[in-house]
């Protein structure tokens, strides 16, 4: 939101602290979700959509999660 406002000419100062802000705010107001979880969301989501090369590399980056949360996250939100 703060992007398209600053995009749309309405906000010229402090656009940066704003993005920021908003960013944090959805951050702590959104349910959080373990990061595993969280890649098998977006590769059930665009997964379908992309060509074969970037779904193969989306394919790749989810099997390294799985492999590498479990050792950073416990299976733990944020």
């Amino acid at each position: 939101m703060v992007l398209a406002l600053f995009f749309g000419g309405i906000i010229h100062a402090w656009w940066q602290p704003l993005t920021i802000e908003a960013y944090l705010v959805g951050w702590l107001i959104l349910p959080q979700m373990p990061i595993d979880q969280a890649i098998d969301a977006i590769c059930a989501d665009f997964g379908t959509r992309l060509l074969a090369e970037p779904r193969a590399r989306l394919g790749h980056i989810q099997a390294l999660i799985h492999e590498l949360a479990p050792r950073f996250f416990c299976h733990r939100p944020y």
